[in-house]
C-alpha cells in the first residue's frame, strides 16, 4: 500500500507562501503522478495514446531528479525571502545581500545536482 495523500493545499491569492505550498506538495507526490501514469499506459498497452506517452515523456525519471531538485530549491528559498520582506523596512543593501546569499545558495546546489 502506497503513502497516504494529503488533500492539495488551496493557494490563496493574497498570500504568497501558499502558492509555494502548493509548488511543494505536488513535488512531495511527484512519484505518485509517475506511478499513476505508467499503471495508465498499462492498462491502455492495446490502444496508442498520443497523451499518456507524452506525459510519460515530460514525467521521465531520469529528469526528476534535476527538476524535484530545482523545485525544492526555488519554493524553500522563496518562501524564506518573502518571509523576511515582509513587513519590514529593508534597504537595497539588505535585499542585495539576501539576493547573493540565495544566489550562493543556488550554485552549490546546481552543482550538486549536476555531480549527482
Amino acid at each position: 500500500m502506497g503513502k497516504l495523500v494529503k488533500l492539495l493545499p488551496e493557494p490563496v491569492r493574497t498570500r504568497w507562501n501558499s502558492w509555494f505550498e502548493v509548488v511543494e506538495y505536488h513535488a512531495e507526490y511527484f512519484d505518485n503522478y509517475l506511478q499513476f501514469v505508467e499503471e495508465e499506459i498499462e492498462e491502455a498497452s492495446t490502444t496508442d495514446s498520443a497523451a499518456l506517452r507524452r506525459l510519460a515523456e515530460n514525467l521521465d525519471p531520469a529528469n526528476a531528479a534535476q527538476l524535484l531538485a530545482c523545485i525544492k530549491f526555488v519554493s524553500e528559498n522563496t518562501k524564506r525571502l518573502l518571509k523576511q520582506l515582509e513587513g519590514q523596512e529593508h534597504y537595497a543593501v539588505v535585499i542585495h545581500n539576501m539576493m547573493h546569499d540565495l544566489y550562493a545558495a543556488w550554485r552549490l546546489a546546481r552543482a550538486g545536482i549536476t555531480a549527482g
